[in-house]
């Protein structure tokens, strides 16, 4: 499913005296079958950005081409309810998806909403919920009871029952530890490599967008700074310090590893992939 943005800006709040731009001529093409992360300063365009990508916001000018859908500014876009199928957006904060008594409920809100028969909603709710890992025996508890990573992993599974063809997470680690995190991005991870979602994620967390993801959107101030591949962009030095972009963990440790006269392949990406490389090294 083709994602391609043209000419694309968004004025909060137009026509009014405190009216702010947001997005700025925005052209972009969004790789099909791709983890594709959006990173930026808060405030630099990137929820605003994806928002567009189900509708929830309409650009002031441009238009957004989503495989067979056009959104265009000024216009009344149809068939959205079938665009929003196709596009799943989770929030950060799992709590504004869900609401109703149970979670399998909850999950099986969506499909049903969509037309979906009642008994197969339920089997896709099922099914979502073992391929996010929550076990049958929660299936009966209040949403509302969870820890913060099982919250997050129900408010997919309630997007992934749509089967959708791109999934859209805007800061899907955000306030889990480390070990939540990890497991948070093994799924997501999993849901582009087995079930070929194209994956888009917000994120302030560069670690794990070096480490995870294909290509990488740098934005600021509303604009597109770079739209590449992940390591070449981490690979930059001129660009990273112009734009006081932090380095991610393993790009310092690969840095301080060559200046000990290691020699680190560019495309190692995690420290598990650094070590066999340095214990090879070793071994010779």
């Amino acid at each position: 499913m083709r994602i391609h943005f043209e000419k694309i800006s968004y004025i909060y709040d137009r026509n009014l005296p405190f009216a702010h731009t947001a997005l700025s001529d925005i052209e972009l093409d969004i790789r099909e079958g791709k983890i594709t992360a959006i990173i930026g300063e808060t405030g630099s365009g990137k929820s605003t950005l994806v928002q567009h990508l189900n509708a929830l916001l309409i650009p002031s000018s441009g238009q957004i081409e989503l495989g067979d859908h056009l959104i265009k500014a000024n216009e009344k876009n149809k068939n959205l309810k079938k665009l929003r199928k196709e596009v799943g957006l989770v929030f950060q904060f799992p709590e504004y998806q869900l609401f109703e008594s149970t979670i399998l409920d909850d999950v099986a809100f969506g499909p049903i909403r969509f037309g979906i028969s009642k008994e197969e909603s339920y089997e896709r709710a099922r099914s979502a919920l073992s391929n996010v890992g929550i076990s049958p025996i929660l299936y009966d508890r209040n949403p509302m009871e969870l820890s913060g990573g099982q919250k997050r992993r129900v408010a997919i599974a309630g997007i992934l029952a749509l089967d959708p063809k791109i999934l859209v997470l805007d800061e899907p680690a955000a306030g889990l530890d480390p070990e939540g995190a990890k497991r948070l991005v093994d799924l997501i991870v999993s849901l582009n490599r087995e079930f070929n979602k194209t994956i888009i994620l917000v994120s302030h967390d560069n670690d794990m967008v070096y480490s995870y993801t294909d290509d990488t959107v740098f934005m600021r101030d509303g604009r597109v700074i770079y739209h590449g591949p992940t390591l070449d962009l981490f690979n930059d030095g001129e660009l990273i310090k112009k734009n006081h972009l932090l380095l991610p963990t393993v790009v310092n440790f690969k840095n301080r590893l060559r200046e000990a006269g290691f020699e680190v392949d560019e495309n190692a990406r995690t420290i598990e992939q650094i070590a066999e490389a340095v214990s090879r090294r070793i071994s010779r």
